[in-house]
């Protein structure tokens, strides 16, 4: 249903008012503007009436035909008389003068009063003296009357719509700008704080309703804008904590895997190092015993040379993991911009990420350009790979044996493309539009805390200033799109 405000709901109700009000009034001065009327045709008719028998008395009594014609054709002048007809007292014998259809005066002593299209009908004695000597008859037709009734109606209608179209100018131009400017100053300043516009304020001018409602809402406003700076602080703090406390979960499972990791290269190294050195040992009892033989030396020789590079290829993957993890490590704590080869960066994240996809035997396969090198924050880009395998760990490989990870990096002009996809389970249509938002998880209660995902997008639309795209199909697997400029301002 179509709104309709109230600014339009008060005008149309004025407009309806004050014509029902206008007409009202019109319709009763109409009334009585008709009835003046009536009362002035029949005072002119009575005195039409009272100068014709006054006129005719003494042709009627001298039997004057040719006078009294003379008399009725003048008052036939009179638009309103349709005929007259005159009785002689003597003999009864009627002289009849009408109007026919074709305008002509007609003088006929057979009178037939259907001939006569009439009104009214006026009669009265003819008196000469106190003798009367005969009658008189006029009769009226309806033209007239209506005539002067259609033009008393014409004028009111004009006069009615001239008072309504003045009154609605001047009663609206009051209303206006006493009622519905003010209506529509607070209705625009509600729109605008609706709108989190929390700085707007109305000025206020008059000291009515209108002005104490202007002067509340604007304390209001700075009330509500104060609370909503305070929160937005707050906010700004707690997901400040909560992206560090992030940070530091995720920095201690590094730390975790990377130390259980080492453990066994560094294990292997001791083990063979303890070997090496009781195998020194007898080499060196043997000589000094004067017992060495040369094949004991060459056995000592050959055994030493394996020991040795078995601890040296050990130490080499500790140290490996280790510079990885110390890079890797570096950059989540710091937010330092440099220029780094993107490859070499992704390995490292996938290398000191190893111990956690290895245990479900899952694949990472890179794909990217030996010699690309990018001007960016490592920090960054090793939060959001970090946050995007474990996510695809822990939600897209669920109750899996085994996975696959896909990072592909494509270079189009100065614009770098890293599309990241697994083929886990994928993600439903009510939860894809949802998976950036803070806090929402799907293992509430189970360690998420529904900002691994959150992150990934701030870091990516604003650290990175790049965009992030995720489209997914149920069974099929999930797949982000990360843009980001190669050479970042």
């Amino acid at each position: 249903m179509k709104q309709v405000s109230i600014v339009t709901k008060i005008i149309i109700a004025f407009f309806l008012s004050s014509i029902l009000f206008m007409t009202i009034v019109n319709a009763l001065y109409l009334i009585f503007d008709i009835n003046k009327i009536k009362k002035e045709l029949d005072k002119e008719y009575e005195m039409v009436f009272e100068r014709m028998t006054y006129n005719l008395s003494n042709p009627v009594w001298n039997l004057d035909e040719e006078s009294m014609i003379k008399v009725i054709s003048f008052e036939l002048n009179a638009s309103f008389i349709s005929g007259v007809a005159i009785v002689y007292t003597p003999d009864k014998l009627p002289l009849y003068i009408y109007y026919n259809k074709s305008g002509e005066k007609v003088v006929t002593k057979d009178f037939n009063s259907t001939q006569i299209v009439s009104n009214k009908i006026y009669n009265k004695n003819i008196m000469k003296d106190t003798l009367q000597i005969g009658s008189v008859t006029v009769y009226t037709n309806n033209s007239y009357s209506k005539e002067k009734i259609i033009n008393v109606i014409t004028e009111s209608i004009f006069k009615l719509l001239l008072y309504l179209l003045f009154f609605i100018i001047i009663s609206f131009s009051i209303i206006y700008v006493l009622v519905i400017k003010q209506i529509r100053i607070l209705t625009n300043a509600v729109t605008l704080f609706s709108e989190k516009k929390f700085d707007t304020k109305i000025k206020t001018i008059t000291n009515d309703e209108f002005g104490v409602l202007s002067s509340n809402f604007n304390t209001m406003a700075l009330t509500i804008k104060n609370y909503s700076d305070n929160l937005e602080q707050i906010v700004v703090q707690r997901t400040k904590e909560l992206v560090e406390s992030e940070k530091m979960a995720s920095l201690g499972c590094l730390v975790a895997g990377i130390a259980h990791e080492i453990n066994t290269p560094i294990g292997i190294s001791f083990t063979a190092s303890s070997y090496l050195e009781q195998q020194t040992e007898i080499f060196y009892t043997s000589v000094k015993d004067n017992t060495l033989k040369k094949s004991s030396l060459d056995e000592y020789c050959q055994g030493a040379f394996e020991t040795s590079k078995l601890i040296v290829s050990n130490l080499d993957k500790a140290a490996q993991l280790i510079h990885s993890f110390k890079q890797v490590a570096v950059d989540q704590t710091t937010d330092f911009k440099r220029i780094f080869n993107l490859k070499s960066y992704l390995n490292d994240i996938v290398l000191s990420l190893k111990p956690q996809y290895k245990q479900g035997n899952h694949s990472i396969e890179i794909l990217c350009p030996e010699s690309l090198f990018i001007d960016s924050y490592p920090g960054a880009l090793s939060q959001i790979f970090t946050n995007l395998i474990l996510n695809s760990i822990i939600h897209g490989f669920e109750n899996r044996k085994s996975g696959y990870i896909r990072i592909e990096v494509i270079v189009d002009g100065d614009i770098v493309k890293i599309l990241y996809s697994d083929d886990g389970c994928g993600i439903s249509k009510d939860v894809i539009g949802k998976i950036f938002e803070p806090f929402y998880t799907t293992k509430r209660g189970s360690g998420g805390t529904g900002l691994g995902l959150s992150i990934v997008y701030n870091l990516v639309k604003s650290k990175l200033k790049g965009d992030l795209i995720v489209s997914s199909d149920m069974g099929k697997g999930t797949f982000f799109t990360i843009k980001l400029k190669q050479y970042s301002t």
